[in-house]
């Protein structure tokens, strides 16, 4: 499985993102941070489901969708699962 965890600190800076998830303002287009784009899901964004999102004290709720739908990911792709691990570089 390979994963990216990417901690920001003082403004969104999606420039290294290339994919097509993106609206015309270059705002990611998500549903409560699930992107189009499987297995690419966001979290901490501004307003991305209630006030809080984007507050420590507050996205708690926003991790536990996000963990459940990447665990449906997986659940869903038992090829992904199965699949060899790639040797690190």
């Amino acid at each position: 499985m390979r994963s990216v965890i990417w901690a920001t600190g003082f403004r969104l800076d999606h420039s290294w993102i290339d994919v097509p998830i993106f609206d015309d303002a270059g705002r990611v287009a998500h549903q409560r941070g699930v992107t189009a784009s499987p297995g690419l899901y966001f979290i901490g964004l501004p307003w991305q489901q209630t006030r809080g999102s984007a507050l420590l004290g507050f996205v708690k709720d926003d991790a536990a969708y996000i963990a459940d739908q990447i665990n449906t990911f997986q659940t869903d792709r038992p090829a992904l699962a199965a699949a060899k691990p790639v040797a690190a570089r």
